[in-house]
């Protein structure tokens, strides 16, 4: 009796497995920590993948844009053929959002992105009309164009505006930071040291822009 009540004193004293309930407290809080974390990624995921869609569409309206233009500088006046275009189609008609989508997409090679281009009428018409494009699609002497990307049916658009250069683009042309040295007057109010200021700026203004 006395060598039990001994082994059982020893065993209340001992110490072994004290460490067992912390590791599993401290487990325990771990595993909260990294269900916590785990939830609060997956959430986030749907967000950035969103995101990341979004660029992407941005991205993919620009080529269009870009395509649109490369053609349109190589033929000025493939605006006049509409839709009417040669290669893969991907210049629509302008559509109004309802319904199915009855736009021609292009695919960007090596993603899943998309693009389209839509002719923006003017001056109260529905569409562009190749018999004529100038009273359907002109206004201001400009057309506007409408690109869209897609991308896992998330879309961006870009409006852009296209017009010819004209002689009023260089109208002011000069590579001389300076007027003409004979537009100066003969004298300058404050300047009374300098008695002839169109010699004056003939000598000392005729600095290039590069130079100066």
């Amino acid at each position: 009796m006395l060598t039990a009540m001994k082994d059982l004193h020893a065993a209340l004293r001992s110490e072994r497995g004290i460490a067992l309930p912390a590791m599993m407290s401290l487990m325990l809080v771990l595993g909260i920590l990294t269900a916590g974390v785990v939830m609060t990624v997956q959430a986030d995921t749907p967000q950035a993948r969103r995101d990341q869609d979004r660029k992407l569409a941005y991205g993919a309206a620009e080529a269009g844009l870009q395509n649109y233009l490369f053609r349109l500088q190589h033929d000025l006046d493939l605006w006049t053929k509409c839709t009417n275009i040669s290669g893969p189609p991907f210049v629509n008609q302008v559509w109004n959002g309802s319904g199915a989508d009855p736009r021609a997409y292009r695919s960007l090679p090596g993603t899943q992105a998309q693009y389209t281009v839509e002719l923006l009428p003017a001056n109260g018409a529905s569409s562009c009309n190749p018999a004529n494009p100038a009273g359907t699609v002109v206004q201001n002497g400009q057309i506007r164009v409408r690109a869209t990307g897609k991308v896992r049916g998330v879309k961006r658009s870009i409006i852009a505006k296209f017009r010819r250069r004209s002689f009023l683009d260089y109208l002011y042309f000069t590579d001389i930071e300076s007027l003409d040295p004979a537009w100066y007057t003969r004298y300058v109010s404050g300047w009374p040291t300098i008695p002839d200021i169109t010699q004056w700026a003939s000598d000392n203004c005729g600095w290039y822009r590069d130079g100066r």
